[in-house]
């Protein structure tokens, strides 16, 4: 938790010159601010854990990758070896 403190800051711009309501609405929104920063601050076991989805995505990705590759090079190769024969069989007439 973050201390802030508010009447402390919003005095300064109050004897600045600023209007009262003003100074604390602004204070306020400063106060929101640096709470939902720091409620949001990464810890290192979020770290670990956004890491350890994310090599497992990675692991994923890849195997679908090579499936699709081996996919794609059986099907070179089967048209590769269907007009190959189809050939051989047209110089044999």
């Amino acid at each position: 938790m973050i201390y802030f403190d508010t009447l402390k800051t919003a005095n300064e711009p109050t004897t600045a010159g600023m209007d009262v309501h003003q100074a604390k609405t602004l204070i306020n929104i400063f106060k929101v601010l640096l709470e939902n920063q720091h409620s949001k601050q990464v810890t290192k076991q979020i770290l670990e854990l956004v890491a350890s989805q994310c090599k497992a995505e990675i692991k994923a990705i890849t195997w679908m990758m090579g499936v699709f590759g081996t996919s794609v090079m059986v099907a070179i190769l089967q048209h590769n070896f269907v007009h190959k024969r189809k050939n051989s069989l047209q110089l044999d007439q």
